[in-house]
């Protein structure tokens, strides 16, 4: 192995010129930061023919090598070459976006429905109190890990001899990840006090000097593909709506504007495109889906239906959906439909072992305790997260992000933080129009104070 300690043309060349696959793990200094605040320790490069460098950051055994110069010109030597990283998020947060001809095996992974191979070093326990910082770790430690890494990557990559890199990856690629990576860098702000307040001083650490924390979209970790998002203890698809925690994030600009836009009745809507016929879209545009279902469980008109037959008439689809429907549930037969293709599709996970998503095609097998629900809850799931990369990506490719920042994902809503500036009746038609997707649409909720506000 080759310890680079200065900008060499001959390691460009040799990355450059090679014709077989290579492997590039970028390490961070510590796994208490987020990847965007934090630099570069290591970079662990070796080919499938065996050659191998380090290439030091802020470690302390090396001098640092991995300024611009050098990002730059590595990124320059990957084009065109088979190389491969297990955890691309990280590796283009560490280097500032400047390494990005690299594809990632966790994605390709994920897209074939096969295990995903772990990017963190593991810490032996004698190490535990004394190299808490990854950056003072001995390297050996580091290379070791490294060297299994590669030793697993190179495996997949032989197996799949040479790797498709086909329509499934390639619209995660561009749809999930690329997305998903240029919201993290954005960051959401928080008022630092009440954050310390509701999180414990232990948080700090997660703020930077800007005010802005990162949340971190786990891609990979779940077999329906809907990420998580966590990061240093806090849990940002899930912030306490009662005790207040919500009001610790706010916009980022003076005066500026938190909006929230979610898609009614998502998941119903959803399903009712799996659906032959689509038996939602015969509904009016602005039609309440809940409020349609209502309707036909308490035999009432629209201007009738009190708040609370509304609500539970809410609780009754979603079991209608995931659970048993009920038998005297007709609904136009649209719930008998849901039944027809749950068990349509549990026919085809029984028969194959796996089943395709309907949009990016990836295929999702090896379901713990497999049931009808639990495929079609994976199934529909999958389909949610499709849908909403594909909007996030045209919301970025769309709009003039400059005092516009799409902030935060859960599931079926998106909030940006909008400077005062910016946030004008013409840029909401064009998030709406953007965001409407077959017919499904959206709706809006703004505040000029806290998450809490948006309900």
């Amino acid at each position: 192995m080759e310890i680079l300690e200065d900008h060499t043309t001959k390691f460009l060349s040799s990355i450059a010129t090679t014709t077989c696959p290579v492997v590039v793990f970028a390490f961070p200094t510590s796994y208490d930061i987020h990847p965007k605040m934090d630099h570069l320790n290591l970079i662990y490069i070796k080919t499938l023919d065996g050659h191998e460098w380090l290439v030091p950051g802020m470690h302390h055994e090396g001098v640092s090598v991995c300024d611009d110069e050098f990002l730059d010109g590595l990124n320059v030597a990957l084009d065109g070459v088979d190389a491969w990283t297990i955890n691309k998020k990280q590796l283009l947060h560490l280097t500032s976006g400047a390494v990005s001809n690299i594809d990632d095996i966790n994605l390709y992974q994920h897209s074939n429905g096969a295990s995903i191979i772990t990017s963190h070093i593991k810490f032996p326990p004698r190490f535990k109190k004394l190299y808490r910082p990854l950056s003072h770790v001995p390297i050996y430690h580091i290379v070791s890990q490294a060297r299994q890494m590669a030793s697993n990557a190179f495996k997949v990559l032989r197996e799949a001899d040479p790797i498709k890199r086909d329509s499934s990856y390639s619209r995660h690629h561009s749809h999930v990840l690329m997305p998903f990576y240029t919201m993290e860098r954005v960051g959401i702000h928080v008022d630092r006090d009440v954050f310390i307040e509701k999180y414990g001083k232990s948080k700090a650490h997660l703020i930077d000097d800007d005010s802005l924390v990162y949340p971190s979209y786990d891609l990979y970790n779940t077999s329906t593909g809907r990420p998580s998002n966590a990061f240093g203890g806090v849990n940002y698809a899930a912030i306490n709506k009662s005790d207040g925690t919500r009001k610790a994030y706010t916009s980022r600009f003076p005066n500026g504007t938190l909006a929230s836009y979610d898609y009614d009745a998502f998941h119903l809507r959803l399903i009712s495109k799996l659906i032959d016929g689509d038996p939602l879209a015969k509904l009016s545009y602005d039609t309440n889906v809940h409020e349609h279902f209502g309707t036909a469980y308490y035999f009432k008109t629209s201007s009738s239906l009190t708040p609370d037959q509304y609500k539970e008439s809410k609780k009754r689809s979603f079991s209608n959906l995931y659970g048993t429907v009920n038998p005297s549930v007709a609904l136009s037969g649209f719930f008998a439909d849901v039944k027809t293709f749950k068990q349509r599709l549990w026919n085809a996970y029984q028969r194959y072992g796996h089943i395709q998503t309907p949009i990016f095609k990836r295929r999702i097998s090896d379901i713990e305790d497999p049931s009808t629900s639990k495929v079609f809850n994976y199934m529909l799931q999958a389909f949610e997260l499709e849908v909403m990369s594909i909007v996030m990506k045209r919301l970025q490719s769309t709009l003039d992000m400059d005092g516009v920042n799409l902030c935060m994902y859960t599931y079926d809503s998106l909030l940006f933080d909008i400077s005062q500036e910016r946030d004008t009746p013409d840029l909401h038609d064009t998030i709406f129009k953007v965001m409407e997707w077959n017919g499904i649409k959206v709706k809006c909720t703004k505040t000029q104070e806290s998450y809490h506000d948006l309900g």
